[in-house]
């Protein structure tokens, strides 16, 4: 009985040999995957190298079965043919976690380009050196000092600065930040503000723009649901503008300006009363000017009636009665005579 426990034993443990044996192997055949920062590639020093490697591409790859043009998102540079040879030394940013980094040369049809030597028919990436950088999946900064945080997918961030541009752990989390904005939120400048507007039926904003997805209630308008429609004012929007032409645009905005709504609608916008107080004043203007005429007239009427003027036979007249007569007049001059007056004096002679 007890051999047959034993036997029962060993049995399992050669079972969980295996397992583990077969843990090692995947663990062999997983690459580590790097946060890579950036590449600096070392052409070989010669004319026929630059030529030959015009027109190469650098991808990711997270397996060893890979075709890069299948995948775009790894995707990392394109040499542009047009722009010449390669330069000499290269440096590329890749910031993509990655297992590792591939160097492709193509010819495709149609391929021309302006460098030089290059041959569409014969190609080739002649490196001397690559140096590449990175840090650990879950780290990032050039020291590789700082860890990614955990709101980014799988803990990877930008290689750089941490954000978490490959995802969020929170699949409603919003932006390379990962903010999680509530209900009535949107994002703007890295921050969960509250909605501007009105959204229809009281619904919630949307949380990357702010703007009312299935349109504002009644009285309201504006990209964001923010502003009076025209020819409405007031808190709510619902008060038509005051005596505006054809109840015309007058102040829409529902913030500082509201306490102006009113005098705006009498002042700014009724165009019609400032026609007609126009119009009026004119009035008066010329109904004044005829009643200081008729006035006058009648004045003058009245003068006529009490000063009658007597009609008699006219003079006759000499040819020589148009003209003036001089007269010499006599000048009488009036002179005063002046008396010596004595006077007594008060004084006595002196011997």
């Amino acid at each position: 009985m007890s051999s047959i426990i034993r036997d029962r034993e060993r049995e399992k443990e050669r079972e969980r040999e295996k397992e583990r044996e077969r843990e090692r192997e995947r663990e062999r055949g997983r690459a580590r995957e790097i946060n890579y920062h950036n590449l600096h590639s070392y052409f070989l020093n010669c004319l026929t190298a630059y030529t030959r490697s015009t027109g190469f591409s650098i991808y990711t790859y997270n397996t060893q079965n890979f075709y890069p043009f299948v995948d775009p998102k790894h995707f990392i540079y394109r040499h542009d043919p047009m722009s010449g040879c390669p330069s000499p030394i290269m440096n590329v940013t890749v910031n993509y976690v990655a297992q590792g980094i591939v160097f492709i040369n193509e010819r495709p049809e149609g391929y021309t380009s302006n460098c030089q030597g290059d041959n569409a028919h014969y190609v080739g990436i002649e490196i001397c050196e690559v140096k590449v950088m990175g840090c650990d999946s879950t780290r990032y900064s050039t020291g590789c000092s700082l860890v990614c945080p955990s709101k980014c997918r799988n803990q990877q961030c930008d290689a750089f600065n941490g954000s978490c541009i490959h995802g969020c752990s929170n699949p409603n989390a919003l932006t390379v930040d990962c903010l999680e904005c509530e209900d009535g939120e949107y994002i703007s400048e890295r921050r969960c503000l509250l909605c501007q507007g009105h959204c229809n039926n009281g619904e919630p904003c949307n949380k990357l723009t702010g703007r009312c997805e299935n349109g504002c209630q009644n009285y309201w308008a504006g990209d964001f649901c923010e502003v009076c429609p025209p020819r409405y004012y007031g808190s709510d929007c619902y008060i038509p503008c005051g005596q505006c032409s054809g109840n015309d645009v007058c102040d829409s905005v529902t913030d500082s300006v509201n306490a102006n709504a009113e005098l705006q609608n009498d002042t700014m916008c009724n165009n019609d009363w400032f026609y007609i107080v126009s119009a009026i004043l004119f009035i008066l203007q010329v109904v004044s000017v005829a009643f200081i005429v008729y006035l006058k007239r009648h004045h003058a009427q009245q003068h006529k009636k009490s000063n009658p003027v007597t009609e008699g036979p006219k003079p006759t007249q000499s040819p020589l009665q148009n003209y003036d007569s001089l007269t010499v007049q006599q000048e009488i001059h009036h002179y005063s005579t002046m008396r010596a007056e004595t006077h007594e004096s008060h004084y006595h002679d002196l011997p």
